[in-house]
């Protein structure tokens, strides 16, 4: 089999929620999961060729077999709470669509590729 080799240099911060982790908590991974990277690949193609060869970019991404190799030398990651909009649970009851609440995030920042 074939291997795609890519390299990335993260240009910012990012946060990236296991897959079971609730909309107003959760810790962030260090190193994008094999989803992540098959879904930016995915990204990446939609962006440069069009929507239109989506369908087959996804077909050609969703068999590879991704693998992250190490990780880089250096992470920082900031935790922070932030006010967020939740949908409001008992709408007629209290008039509003949206609830006013706080959820825990991480950012993490990478030097290296």
């Amino acid at each position: 089999m074939p291997w795609l080799v890519a390299r990335y240099q993260p240009t910012s911060l990012f946060s990236l929620k296991h897959g079971d982790a609730t909309s107003t908590g959760g810790k962030s991974l260090l190193i994008p999961t094999p989803f992540a990277i098959r879904m930016a690949l995915l990204d990446v193609a939609i962006r440069t060729e069009g929507v239109q060869a989506g369908p087959q970019a996804f077909e050609r991404i969703k068999s590879l077999a991704a693998l992250p190799c190490g990780c880089p030398p250096h992470a920082a990651v900031a935790s922070i709470f932030v006010k967020v909009l939740k949908p409001e649970r008992k709408v007629a009851a209290r008039g509003r669509e949206m609830a006013p609440t706080i959820a825990f995030r991480e950012y993490v920042h990478l030097t290296g590729s």
